[in-house]
């Protein structure tokens, strides 16, 4: 992958050949290395000198150049050493240049930040040495960064350093881990300078309309080998997890996403209920989706991808957010400690949305994830009595009921009443959506059959319908003939009230 240190090896092997008496020469890439430019490279080096060092970058770029084998074949320069630096996956065996020594890192992590590894206990000690946050706040920082990140080096370094001298996201920092997460996700980091730059230098031109394609549809779960063995050689892939390199690069391909043309597309209102703009996201998002974006749906030639069904869910039903509403900004987080969730929006909707397949009330050792409790968990402590400490108060947990005939007559929700309603319920078999209890809408996916419509009715007009009018209210009380039945009256009154 891009920034992940090539030329920085490059360039501290130039300063150790310089300090040893080498006149070292130096190419940025092996494309620069076409005649007659080449040729003048060569021409250029003294044969006389004793000791010549060529140095050559992305030598994957060209590795059949006819430069680079009569570097490595002359005889007239005895003391002549030239050195390339590529990416191996991108090269076949046929095409790599006869270098004597070869150097390969066996396993493509070992390219990358490791969280227990020395360097990153020096970039830790490093940062803490700023004094700009406490010494435990730097620790998570850094921690959660090299985890959003997938190690890569330049990106997990840069934000890093973002992190600990742009005074806003030290302000988030000092504040809490969900703070700061909203800063780098929200709208004033990524419209800035500083994230432009660090897009170019990790990405640059390799997001072309091909490798756009086929990130998206290994992220959708219908990847190929093909599309595999690009992001290998685009060193996107992590041959450790059998997924994608980091949530960096998922957010950075659902930011690519833009939204439809056509009446069907919208805009959240501004000062509208937050509430009721989450609600519009998950119905929108649930609205375009299409069969084979369920990994149960699919048909016929099977994918190659390992990527978990749930994650590829979770890519589909955001990608459709992004296609049907024109002003979202909404983007994965990173998984590096339980209170983070799945998708963050922020902009005109502030609010947190956890997605989930198959959900479970008990908790099963066996089943990590698909429990409901775990799910609350990142915004509830272990009792779910009070909030957890959390920068999100609008929040929603939605679970997609996708095996076939499962949880089809019982959902699965909280007791509390009070926590229900952060629960959204999609069922794939009959095509409806729940909020809590409620069904609010069938079809759920407009491409997909439905067998008993429902008329969708937004969130404060339900609130509305199930007020009871004051006429109502008086004679619900006159009716009461004892206290007993009094008292169940007004039971069952203050909940819907509450409701």
């Amino acid at each position: 992958m891009k920034a992940s240190g090539k030329t920085i090896l490059l360039e501290l092997l130039a300063k150790k050949l310089q300090a040893k008496g080498y006149r070292v020469y130096y190419s940025m890439s092996a494309i620069g290395l076409m005649t007659p430019v080449g040729w003048s490279l060569k021409d250029s080096i003294p044969v006389n000198d004793d000791k010549v060092a060529v140095l050559i970058d992305e030598v994957q770029s060209n590795p059949a150049s006819v430069v680079i084998h009569e570097l490595l074949k002359d005889t007239k320069r005895k003391n002549l050493i030239t050195i390339a630096a590529g990416i191996p996956l991108i090269l076949r065996s046929d095409e790599e240049p006869n270098i004597s020594s070869k150097f390969k890192f066996k396993k493509s992590a070992e390219l990358r930040l490791q969280s227990d590894s020395q360097e990153m206990q020096e970039l830790v000690a490093h940062w803490q040495g700023l004094n700009v946050v406490d010494s435990k706040v730097v620790e998570d920082v850094c921690v959660y960064l090299q985890d959003y990140c997938g190690g890569h080096f330049f990106s997990t370094v840069k934000l890093m350093e973002y992190a600990f001298t742009m005074p806003a996201a030290i302000e988030a920092a000092a504040k809490s881990m969900d703070a700061l997460s909203k800063y780098f996700l929200g709208h004033e980091f990524q419209e800035s300078k500083e994230y432009r730059n660090l897009l170019h230098r990790c990405f640059g031109e390799d997001f072309d309309r091909d490798t756009e394609d086929r990130l998206s549809r290994t992220l959708a779960g219908q990847g190929h080998s093909s599309d595999i063995t690009a992001m290998q050689r685009l060193g996107w892939w992590s041959e450790e997890k059998q997924d994608v390199l980091s949530t960096f690069l998922r957010n950075v391909c659902l930011s690519r996403i833009k939204s439809a043309s056509g009446d069907d597309v919208i805009q959240l209102k501004v000062g509208s209920d937050p509430k009721e703009n989450m609600e519009t996201i998950i119905v929108k998002g649930l609205e375009g989706m299409q069969m084979s974006d369920f990994a149960e749906g699919r048909k016929g030639d099977t994918p190659k991808t390992s990527i978990p069904v749930a994650d590829s869910l979770s890519f589909n039903w955001g990608s459709s957010v992004k296609r049907a509403i024109s002003n979202i900004r909404i983007q994965f987080q990173s998984r590096a400690r339980e209170g983070q969730v799945d998708f963050a929006c922020n902009g005109v909707a502030d609010c947190a949305i956890e997605t989930q397949r198959n959900a479970t009330w008990p908790v099963n050792p066996d089943v990590k994830g698909q429990s409901m409790p775990e799910h609350l968990k990142r915004f509830f402590p272990s009792d779910n009595s009070v909030p957890a400490k959390s920068e999100w108060t609008n929040f929603a947990v939605l679970n997609f009921v996708v095996a076939p005939g499962a949880a089809k007559k019982e959902l699965v929700l909280p007791a509390s009443a009070s926590l229900r309603e952060h629960v959204y319920t999609y069922v794939h078999d009959d095509n409806k959506l729940y909020h809590g209890s409620e069904l609010i809408k069938c079809p759920a996916v407009l491409s997909l059959q439905s067998q008993t419509p429902h008329k969708y009715v937004p969130l404060s007009k339900r609130k509305m319908a199930k007020m009871p009018s004051p006429g109502q209210a008086k004679a619900f009380f006159s009716s009461a003939s004892d206290g007993a039945a009094a008292m169940s009256r007004l039971v069952h009154f203050s909940r819907r009230l509450v409701r």
